[in-house]
Formats: C-alpha cells, structure tokens, sequence
C-alpha cells in the first residue's frame, strides 16, 4: 500500500525517550499508510540499537539511517531523499504524538491533496508536566483554500507543519547542516511553492519544552547565536533571490518578508535573555550585525527601525552598559 505520510525522526543521543516517541505513532488503526524513517545522527548513546529493534518488528513502518553527525538539517536532508510518503513531517526523537489525535490527523491526509496541512499541538513542560495547547490559526478547519487566503499573520512552526513530499524533491529543498534553529528554514524555504492549505483541528505534535540545554534556553541561544545568524542569512539571501523571481506570487513573498522581519528584529532582543557580561558582549555583535544589514539588506534595516527596543538601542549608540543593563531588568520591562 501506497504510504500517505513519511515521519523523519532526527534523532541524536535519544535513547531514554525514543520508546515514547515510536510507540506513540505505532498505536495507529492502519500502520501500512505510514513510513516512519529514524535518521540516527551519529548518537554516543544506544539510539541506533534501540530503533533497529523496532525497525526489525515493524519491517514494513520503521527503517533506520545511521551517518555521521551532522545536525538537525542533516537528518531532514537525507529524510527528504529517502521519504516515500505523499506527505512528509518531522517529529523530533525527543518528542512525540498525541496518538489518538495523529491517527485522525492521517485519515484527515488521506482524503487531502493540500500542499501544505496545518495541525495544532501540545508544549509540554519537562519540569511541570503542564500541556499546553498551541492552537496556530483561526482560520476554518478541513476546507482546502488558497494559501493567499490564509492570511499572512500565521507563523506556520514545524511542530503544526506538514508538507507534500513531491515540494521538497522538485524544488531542491535542502537545510543548513551542523546548525541549530533550521526549522525556519523547513517552514520557509518551500513556500513559494505552496498553492494550497488545509487546517486541521487535531492537536497532533507533543513538543517538550523547558529541558536542560535546549537550544530554545537562554544558555541555548548564547551557545548557538552564530547558528541563528547563520540561518537568518540563508533565509534573507534565499529572500533576495525570489524577490526576483516573477514566477512567484507577490503574497507568498510579502508572507516570507513579514516572517524575517520578525527574525531580524528578534536578533536584538535574544541577547535579554542572556547573564550580563554575556549581554554586555552580544551588544557589539549586534552593532556589527546591524551595519552589515544595512549595507546588504536595507529594506530590512528601514523595516525595522520602528520596533521600540532597536530604536532605542540605535538611538544609543549600541551601548554595551545599556544593553547589559537592560537584559538585568528584562523581567521587569518589555520592549516591543
């Protein structure tokens, strides 16, 4: 039987949770229609072993890669080449499904043919055990439409985020390797070739939050913010490059412009998150960030001008004191 979905499951050093994330897809009325491909990424751990058992029981579902280390987008790369479903979707190896809701959500793809279906999903909390329920749109749900109808104020985030797989072999779709934060460049990357959407009302993906050392901390973005220019850059010279493509239509454009807008202007304020003297340092990346964006990318520079704190930061000369001071009384102050 034809497979109606392919999840690729990066996974690096995920033993202790993988249990969860496959058992929780496997529990699915019809496995046939379901590919799942584990891309093991150079684990320490016993990750290859552990998938190559379930792979072993479940020969016609689960298959294992195993390859160097090479990141997040590596593992989605070679997910993309070896993906045999219609539809293709990331589950992280540390995360897993509501599996009631992902069962729906595949008879919901079954009698699909959107290029692009949107799903809701949990943030659960590592340390709390509180779920809480991401819904992502507003928009009426299991009616295909326009992709320029859907507005342009959604941010489509990879946990609600599936895609025909046909979209990412024929335009070439492939993700920065050895970096962090390349989910926004799988949300982003395909959109210009997105005709349609469907919204979907399950709360499919169960995204687990608040862990030690995830790149989403504090001490995550300070480790890993050349990672985040590294995919701002990709994203912005992947922007300048369509802007010049009349094949493309002016909302997909105008949508991928109004999400980097965001992203640019988020490279001022992550460093609040961190300790003073690491704040106090990422003031003067950030003055050399912005005079290159200028230079390279003055629409973006102008677009945004009139966010509060980078004007008050350029109004300031990028003040290393000011900026330390002001990640100290974040808690206190929120700047727009």
């Amino acid at each position: 039987m034809d497979k109606i979905l392919t999840v690729v499951v990066p996974a690096y050093n995920v033993e202790r949770y993988l249990s969860e994330t496959l058992d929780s897809m496997i529990r699915i009325s019809n496995l046939d229609v379901l590919e799942i491909i584990v891309v093991d990424d150079g684990s320490q751990d016993g990750t290859a072993q552990f998938a190559q058992k379930y792979a072993e029981q479940y020969p016609d579902t689960i298959f294992i890669i195993s390859k160097k280390n090479g990141g997040h987008g590596s593992t989605i790369n070679v997910g993309i080449q070896h993906a045999n479903g219609k539809y293709f979707k990331v589950i992280d190896g540390d995360d897993w499904v509501n599996s009631e809701e992902f069962d729906e959500f595949i008879r919901e793809l079954l009698s699909s043919d959107a290029d692009l279906v949107v799903s809701r999903y949990h943030e659960v909390n590592t340390n709390t055990k509180e779920h809480k329920a991401i819904h992502v749109f507003q928009n009426p749900c299991n009616i295909i439409i326009p992709f320029d109808q859907a507005g342009d104020d959604i941010f489509y985030p990879m946990h609600a985020f599936t895609i025909k797989t046909d979209i990412l072999k024929t335009y070439g779709i492939v993700i920065d390797e050895n970096c962090f934060y390349v989910d926004m460049e799988l949300v982003l990357l395909p959109i210009p070739y997105i005709n349609t959407v469907l919204f979907v009302n399950q709360y499919v993906y169960m995204y687990r939050i608040a862990q030690v050392g995830q790149s989403i901390s504090a001490q995550g973005w300070y480790k890993h913010r050349n990672d985040h220019l590294t995919v701002l850059t990709t994203l912005l010279s992947f922007y300048d490059k369509i802007q010049k493509d009349s094949r493309i239509p002016s909302f997909h454009k105008h949508y991928i412009y109004k999400r980097l807008v965001q992203s640019v202007a988020a490279r001022f304020t992550i460093g609040l998150k961190f300790e003073f003297e690491q704040a106090v340092a990422y003031a003067l990346e950030i003055k050399s960030f912005d005079i290159w964006l200028k230079d390279t990318y003055p629409c973006f520079y102008k677009a945004i001008a009139k966010r509060g704190f980078v004007r008050f930061f350029r109004k300031l000369g990028y003040s290393p004191g000011i900026y330390g001071i002001s990640s100290v009384i974040r808690k206190r102050v929120k700047f727009y």
